[in-house]
Order: structure tokens, then sequence, then C-alpha cells
């Protein structure tokens, strides 16, 4: 099968989507409107030069929330520091190159701004750190890079290594990681088995720093009053943990089973749960011209995932959650199961007492000889495409990703190491971060590849949520939200059997 893009501007595309509607979690979330389903054929409408002053004025337009106020606030701690120790001083022959963290958080700013102040009290060069709130960094990323600007290294996710590899933006990195990279004995199984993750057409341009591996954070003591042990679900199948949630749902003592992601990025995670079931490693699994879509099974998996939602084993809002809200109701002590990413645990830790929660892998389909999973918010390095300061950008990933240096990383932002031995550190391997490793060991886990599609978060956070919305609403059967799932795939991509 050859699958090929409708000859469009793709980048012009994904220009119109972020400037539109990539303010997800901090957004009031309501339920699709009658238009929704067909926001994609309106976003085509503008012409590229149109498109570019639309994201030129949304970058200009700057809003300050307390999370990138202290990451303000952390990068010009880090500038003091430079100062402090010297490093403004050092000589003007060193190289200099900017640093763009396109995903930060109070947490990761923090930590990545005490690396780079060591890097450049190091003597190897000198580095300008910057980043931007989440929902503008996209679309800044793509203006520089569309401007001729691009930073000669940033930080991203493998949806915007898609967008910039395909604009020839950033660098192939496959010799240079092959050959340059001195602690490739030391990767972890995980990385080497989710290497194609970071890959566009089969050539790697990133170089992943951690791993967000999902997991399902659940309530212990809840489960303890329903006489289950937690520790015999610590390889549960999809089933079990559908009975769990059903089995801890209290809806006379305001108790749920879940906490519903039924927002903009909750279609991510019926997905991965679809993916899983179908032994899927993708949209399109195994270039078949297929999608997941359109095989008979999809049906009932729609209607037993949101069937949670529907037969009242999560709170009636959470048709509207997002990660926020999805945390706040595990945390809160309403809802019994959370699906999220490691980096919740300091939260968690600082809000609940131990005892009361625990961390368990995803579960798993039983009859699968191999399971696909999301890393999740796993980012890396890319480098920027440069005439002069390539050498110097690929040093400064080396320095950045140095064992000792990932290992300090990792464990302050709560997420998971890239190197095997630091994966058998205690802190791995106890507590809530033991599931989350054991998924990463568990050789029959493999990555969920969605990186070349590149309108991807376009067809799961308005197309996708917006028919399955209507089913759920009543508007229209499953049947018919798959249809027009598939239709979309079709129309958008082309596919050729």
């Amino acid at each position: 099968m050859h699958r090929k893009l409708k000859k469009i501007i793709v980048l012009v595309t994904i220009f119109v989507f972020a400037a539109a509607g990539c303010q997800k979690s901090d957004s009031t979330i309501s339920r699709p409107q009658a238009g929704d389903a067909q926001a994609r054929e309106t976003t085509g409408t503008q012409t590229q030069s149109e498109t570019a002053a639309a994201s030129k004025a949304t970058v200009a337009k700057t809003t300050t929330s307390p999370a990138q106020s202290k990451i303000e606030t952390t990068a010009a701690a880090a500038a003091e520091t430079r100062s402090a120790d010297g490093t403004e001083d050092q000589p003007d022959d060193l190289a200099k190159i900017v640093y763009f963290d396109l995903m930060p958080t109070p947490d990761r700013s923090e930590a990545l701004a005490k690396l780079v102040s060591e890097y450049n009290a190091s003597g190897q060069g000198l580095c300008e750190y910057e980043s931007a709130p989440r929902d503008e960094a996209f679309i800044r990323i793509m203006t520089l890079a569309a401007s001729n600007e691009m930073p000669e290294v940033v930080s991203i996710d493998g949806q915007t290594m898609a967008a910039l590899a395909s604009g020839e933006y950033i660098e192939p990195l496959d010799m240079w990681f092959d050959f340059h990279y001195p602690y490739k004995d030391k990767l972890s199984q995980a990385f080497l088995k989710c290497s194609s993750g970071w890959t566009y057409k089969g050539i790697r341009y990133m170089i992943p720093d951690s791993y967000g591996c999902r997991c399902i954070f659940i309530r212990s003591d809840w489960l303890a009053e329903a006489g289950i042990d937690v520790e015999s679900l610590r390889c549960w199948s999809w089933d079990q943990y559908f009975d769990v949630i059903k089995k801890l749902t209290n809806n006379d003592k305001d108790r749920y089973g879940i906490a519903f992601c039924g927002g903009f990025n909750g279609v991510s995670l019926f997905y991965e749960y679809a993916c899983s079931m179908l032994e899927a490693g993708g949209c399109f699994p195994e270039n078949s011209g297929v999608s997941i879509f359109e095989r008979p099974e999809i049906v009932e998996l729609l209607k037993g995932y949101y069937g949670l939602y529907i037969d009242g084993c999560a709170p009636e809002e959470s048709i509207g959650w997002d990660f926020k809200e999805m945390a706040e109701g595990f945390i809160s002590g309403r809802c019994a199961t959370l699906y999220h990413t490691p980096d919740i645990v300091p939260a968690i830790r600082e809000s609940m007492p131990d005892g009361v929660w625990d961390a368990l892998p995803c579960p798993v389909n039983r009859d699968a000889s191999t399971n696909y999973i999301n890393w999740s918010d796993a980012s890396g390095f890319a480098i920027g495409v440069s005439d002069e300061n390539f050498q110097a950008a690929w040093d400064f990933v080396v320095f950045m990703l140095a064992p000792e240096r990932n290992r300090e990383y990792a464990t302050e932002i709560g997420c998971l190491p890239i190197y095997s031995d630091t994966l058998q550190d205690e802190t791995y391997q106890s507590g809530a971060f033991k599931g989350l490793a054991d998924a990463l060991s568990n050789p029959g886990n493999r990555l969920l590849k969605t990186g070349e599609i590149l309108e991807w978060d376009f067809f799961l956070t308005r197309y996708a949520y917006a028919e399955i919305h209507n089913f759920v609403d009543g508007k229209q059967s499953a049947e018919a939200a798959v249809v027009a799932l598939a239709e979309w795939l079709n129309r958008e991509y082309e596919v050729e059997r």
C-alpha cells in the first residue's frame, strides 16, 4: 500500500489549527457544535499569507499563566547564574547557540535551566535558553522555521518533529546517533524498541530525553474495601480494568470508578485502548491501507469505552474534562482510577496520604502477542538546520543527555530516564514508578506510531472529538461515528489499496 498526502500545504493547515485551537487545558470546554466536524474544510480555505499573518499575531499576543511566570522566573535566574559564575565573560570564540523548549512545565523548565547553566559554566560553549507557553510554542517554532530563524536546538515531541522534518527545518541524526553518540550502549531496551517513534520516513530526527509512559493511578484503599488485592492487578487485562471501574463506582457516595477524559484530548486515550485491543501499531497498521476505524471490532470498542461514561461510572461533567481536570477528580477523592503520566506523581504525593493510592501498569490485551502503548509526553532534542553551528548543537545535546544528568533531570520532572542502569535504581523499582518502569521494560510492549500523520492532532482533538461527542450525546450512532472517522482519514490521506 502506498499512502500520500493530498496536495495541500500541510504546514499552513497546522498553523491554522494551532492558532485556532491549541489552548486546550486552560479553556472552557463545551459540547461540540454541529459545525465542528466541518472545521477542517473551513480551515483549508485560508491563503498562506493570511495564515502566516494570523500566526505572527498569535505569537505576539502574550498571556502569562502562573506556571509560565515560574518558567520565566527560572530562565531569568539561570541568566543571573551565568553572570555570577563568570560564563557571561567566557571567550568570544566560544560557539553560541539558542535552545528552545516547546514543552515547558515549571519543574521541567527549572531542571533544564539548571543544566543549561552547567553547560555555560563548562567552557564548551554558550547557550541561550528560551521557552514559550505550550499553547503558543508550536506556532512560534513553525513561524521561526518559516522565517529561516530556526534555533540550533529544540525540545519537541514526535508530532512536532514530523512537522519540522517534513519542511526540512531539522537535521537528520542517523549517522551522528549511530557513530557519535557516546552513551548508546547504555540506553534502555525501551529506548531501542521505540526508536521508530523518533523517525520521519524512516530517518531519525530526534533523541528523547525521557519517557512519560502512562499508567493507571488507583485508590488502593477503595480496592481493599471492595475485597480486591492491588497486587492481583499488576498484570491486568482491559476487561479487569473495566470491571474494577464498575465495582468501585458508588453514585450514592459521589464515588466514580474513572476520572474520565471527555475533552479534546480524550479521543487519544480511546485510540490507545483500541490499538491495544486490535494489536495495531498505528492508525494504518502495517501499511495495510485500512485504518483501525474500518476494522469490524471498532464499533463495539467505542461503545464499551464510552459506555463507562454513559453508564454513570464517571462524573457527568467529565465529558468536558482534560488532563488537568482528570487529575483533580482523582486527587479530590471522587474518582477511583486515573489514566495519566508520571509527572502527576508529585501533586498526588503532596495532596494524598501514603497507603491510599498506587500506580499500576496500563492494562494489556491478554490475547495479543504484542501490546502497543503510548510513551505519551516523551520529549527529545532535535537540531535545527544550520550552516555553521551543527557541531556545537550536537555537543550540547550530548552534554545534556549524559547519564548522570539524565538521572537527575528525570527524577526532578517526574519522568522515566533513558538509560537501563538508571531504571534499576530504587526510585524506579518501588512505589509509584515501578508500574511505569515495568511497562517500559516489558518485551511485549511496543510504541504506538503516529508521527507521520501530520494532521493527527487536528484529527483527534477536533474532528474525532466532535463525531464521538455526537455519539455520546445521542445525535448519531456509534456506527455512524466510526464511518465518519474512516472517511475523513481516507479522504485526507488518499489511501490507495
